[in-house]
């Protein structure tokens, strides 16, 4: 393969959420303070997100394999520039695109297909078909965010999951 790129093996990436970031952090300075931090200059880091927070402050979830996880969980800060950020575990919850429920893949839906519909594109107030479909009186708030009765159960669930796995 000499000159066709490189070949990267698949590894499963641990999402953890890095808080207190100075507003002037790139993606690279991030990457480079968990190799750092982590004494590992090859390690897989990805990035999947980096967002402003509050008090021009930034937010980052970033994507690391199992012993990395340990080894900075552990730690509890990151050094990054200036500033010792608080790093923790971030619980995700799984989403259907296709049926836009909780806790499975459209692969396995056996629900009705709501594909088409995006919501970036929506005029119309915020609707949880999710919420309206289980007869909950607050239907009135977006799919997925923390107002919504079915996105806080399936990640009460996740982080329950979570701490069963962990022991």
């Amino acid at each position: 393969m000499e000159g066709k790129g490189s070949l990267k093996s698949l590894q499963k990436l641990y999402p953890l959420e890095i808080r207190d970031l100075d507003g002037s952090i790139t993606k690279d300075d991030l990457i480079e303070a968990v190799k750092s931090t982590t004494g590992n200059s090859s390690l897989n880091v990805r990035i999947y997100s980096l967002r402003e927070g509050i008090r021009g402050m930034q937010i980052a979830v970033i994507g690391v394999p199992a012993n990395a996880t340990d080894q900075l969980l552990k730690k509890g800060k990151i050094e990054v520039g200036w500033v010792k950020c608080c790093i923790r575990e971030k619980t995700t919850v799984q989403q259907c695109y296709k049926c836009l429920g909780y806790g499975h893949e459209a692969v396995n839906c056996k629900g009705i297909s709501r594909e088409g519909h995006m919501s970036r594109n929506c005029q119309n107030e915020s609707f949880c078909i999710i919420c309206h479909e289980a007869k909950e009186k607050d239907t009135g708030h977006k799919l997925g965010s923390l107002k919504c009765p079915a996105y806080i159960e399936e990640l009460k669930k996740r982080k329950e999951d979570d701490k069963i796995f962990a022991n």
